[in-house]
């Protein structure tokens, strides 16, 4: 009887040991690339326009997700839950219930990588299959989480957004107030319905200059003949509001964005070299 027991417990150990060493790493690497290879074919089933095909990947790759989150659940989740409370228990003075619900159930749970992953996988597919099959492209931002490049990517846009926000609203400002004159002034001169009213004026100006940056210049082609002196205040508008927007702000934000991914970068391979 003793050694049918300890059998079974060295049965379960052994099985716990090996789940352990495939899945207990805190990356689930394989279950996450399976996962992204079931939605890379999704989504070249779904060129084929094959819809028996993607009903099938989309299961196993439903199934996989839900073994990955279960997985966490039982391996990780106990350790992470743990060192949680621990941090807390050295910080915080006063234990309240919202308190251990945030500890175990965000933090410790839905805040991690691996699980919010799963969970991601699990929507898209979901949705997916019940109808909405568009949403199952958007299942290839998973590789955001596989891949350190596209993930400094992410933060160096994060990280600085109040300067990026800041840097845009200034740009919306200028182009309100370059497209109020050119509405008030050169309407006669531009052909069409582009801008026949403030509000049309100012949101064409505005993807006239992320889009293509021609701004103002792709309003109208006048002529010295056709504007007489007027030409030269179109002009002095053209220049003046390709170099605030096209060459000065827009400048600027791409030389946040590449600072902050080259210092994110160089930390990480100075964290690596450690």
């Amino acid at each position: 009887m003793k050694r049918c027991i300890l059998t079974k417990k060295w049965i379960s150990t052994s099985l716990d040991e090996g789940i352990f060493t495939i899945f207990g790493s805190g990356t689930f690497l394989f279950l996450e690339v399976t996962c992204f290879v079931l939605t890379i074919t999704n989504n070249l089933m779904l060129l084929m326009d094959d819809e028996s095909m993607i009903e099938l990947f989309g299961l196993i790759e439903l199934a996989l997700s839900v073994v990955g989150i279960v997985l966490f659940l039982n391996l990780n989740y106990p350790l992470v839950r743990q060192l949680n409370r621990f941090r807390y228990e050295t910080t915080a003075a006063v234990e309240s219930y919202y308190n251990k619900i945030q500890l175990d159930v965000f933090q410790s749970f839905l805040y991690q990588k691996n699980v919010w992953v799963f969970l991601y996988h699990i929507f898209c597919v979901s949705a997916g299959l019940y109808g909405y099959t568009a949403i199952i492209t958007l299942d290839v931002f998973s590789a955001i989480n596989l891949f350190d490049t596209m993930q400094f990517i992410i933060k160096s846009v994060v990280m600085h957004i109040g300067q990026l926000l800041s840097t845009l609203a200034l740009a919306g400002l200028i182009m309100f107030s370059f497209s109020y004159l050119v509405t008030m002034y050169f309407v006669d001169e531009i052909s069409g319905d582009t801008c026949s009213s403030f509000s049309s004026c100012f949101f064409y100006i505005m993807d006239q200059a992320f889009s293509n940056g021609q701004g103002i210049a792709g309003l109208t082609s006048a002529t010295v003949e056709s504007l007489g002196n007027k030409y030269y205040l179109l002009f002095l508008l053209n220049i003046t509001f390709f170099l605030l927007i096209n060459t000065v702000l827009l400048n600027i934000i791409l030389a946040i964005l590449v600072d902050t991914f080259s210092a994110l970068r160089q930390k990480s391979d100075q964290f690596g070299n450690k």
